[in-house]
């Protein structure tokens, strides 16, 4: 393997790596505010005996839901700046 070569794989793994460091900061940040808005709900699901698989699955389907309509609120009137800046 050339020092090119060798040096090409270097930065290409280093970008994956910090990708995949920003795709988890963004789940982070995309389920966070769920767990916390949803926080009793999910202590007397645990308390009733949900599996710890059923949580996770219900948490991201409402962080994702929580997604799907902002991303439709903004994509409604993409002339408009206010919606992506967050005034009214």
């Amino acid at each position: 393997m050339s020092f090119r070569s060798a040096l090409q794989l270097l930065i290409l793994a280093t970008l994956g790596a910090v990708g995949l460091g920003l795709a988890g900061i963004g789940m982070y940040g995309l389920v966070s505010p769920v767990v916390v808005a949803r926080h009793k709900e999910i202590g007397i699901r645990m308390a009733l005996g949900a599996t710890r698989s059923r949580l996770v699955g219900t948490v991201l389907k409402g962080a994702l839901q929580d997604e799907a309509r902002l991303v439709c609120r903004v994509l409604r009137n993409p002339l408009s700046k206010s919606d992506c800046l967050g005034s009214r």
